[in-house]
């Protein structure tokens, strides 16, 4: 008599409500919808019924869909690992933990187990998708924006076992927020990792900028990234381990029409960063510059909407063309942003210090 086996799923952010699972009946390789999203197990229920958590796939990626349509796998993120049925089978029954499994043909990420994160503008777009993976990896994560409520609802999400924490401040207002991280690190311990991340400056031409808009720029970048690196530091001295990674844009390397004051300052952190990581090299400390192309962010949205109004166009036709100017032929997302942040944030990544990293599915490449 053959014996079913049954793959369920379980909200990661709240274990106890089933989102979705896997049919044994054709295979084992067929994933229900539920809930609007696709999931995969990470763990096989037997007679007792236990399983395990599971990741979700947004209904919007078709690649991944396609994948998981052949093949169960677990998907972090960017990170497509994925793994045959009788490897999964074979795993649980010798007692493993699937997450430690590497992906057939790929290597196993490093672990960030133990390591404090904290991530800037971590309630939203990229600054939210950093903090994922960094929780995923297992980092302990403390975000930092201005909305209450949005940073509670992150916080709430963000896996792992590990405590997670937020911090509201305004990046326009320097000294708060540098006051707010030091009494966080006073009551909750030191930070090894930094993730500076702050939204852009508003679009327009270089022309018709204002000095405000440069020295408000300047100030919730620049000053807020030094700020924070020396409230930071001493507890990266004392860990013997500390990473520093910025979030800027393309424009460090080619600057991007209509965003005047925004390529200026990107620039500036561009060239504060890699100065901190000769400074910081003799330490062990790593400071790099990740340099997203266009990813789908709200932000993003609303450029496309200012653009498509000043050339009388739609901000559909807006994105057909950008997508047309990237190699790959679709735009980031987030997530694949905070993928890049986190190898960054590894040990893996001890002698990575002082670089520009484009994340921009080529664009760059062919300019």
């Amino acid at each position: 008599m053959s014996r079913s086996i049954r793959a369920v799923a379980f909200c990661k952010s709240n274990p106890c409500r089933k989102v979705g699972s896997i049919n044994p009946a054709t295979g084992g390789k067929t994933i229900d919808e539920d809930d609007g999203r696709y999931t995969v197990a990470a763990g096989i229920a037997w007679v007792n019924n236990m399983a395990t958590q599971a990741w979700t796939i947004p209904p919007g990626d078709r690649y991944a869909r396609q994948r998981h349509s052949i093949r169960i796998g677990v998907r972090q993120g960017s990170g497509r690992r994925v793994f045959g049925v009788e490897a999964i089978l074979a795993r649980l029954r010798t007692g493993h933990d699937l997450l430690t499994m590497p992906a057939e043909g790929g290597f196993q990420v490093t672990s960030l187990a133990g390591k404090k994160a904290l991530v800037c503008g971590g309630s939203r777009g990229i600054g939210r998708a950093c903090a994922m993976e960094l929780a995923r990896a297992g980092a302990s994560i403390t975000i930092v924006a201005r909305n209450e409520q949005a940073l509670e609802k992150t916080v709430c999400e963000l896996p792992g076992d590990v405590p997670h924490r937020w911090i509201a401040a305004d990046f326009s207002e320097p000294d708060e927020v540098r006051e707010k991280v030091v009494l966080h690190v006073q009551e909750f311990g030191p930070l090894t990792i930094l993730v500076n991340n702050t939204g852009g400056p508003p679009h327009g031409a270089m022309v018709d900028a204002t000095p405000e808009q440069f020295l408000g720029a300047i100030k919730n970048h620049v000053v807020c990234n030094q700020l924070l690196a020396q409230a930071l530091l001493r507890g990266m001295k004392g860990a013997r381990y500390g990473r520093i990674i910025n979030i800027i844009s393309t424009s460090v390397l080619m600057p991007i029409r209509g965003l005047g004051v925004s390529n200026t300052t990107r620039g500036a952190v561009a060239n504060w960063g890699r100065t901190m990581a000769g400074e910081l090299a003799p330490l062990g400390i790593t400071v790099n510059n990740v340099l997203p192309g266009f990813t789908d962010t709200s932000r993003l949205k609303s450029l496309f909407e200012a653009k498509a109004e000043k050339l009388g166009t739609t901000p559909d036709q807006v994105r057909k063309n950008v997508i047309a100017s990237i190699p790959m032929e679709r735009m980031a997302n987030p997530s694949e942003i905070g993928a890049v942040v986190a190898f960054l944030a590894s040990p893996a990544a001890s002698y990575v210090s002082g670089v520009n990293l484009p994340v921009d599915g080529a664009r760059t490449a062919i300019q």
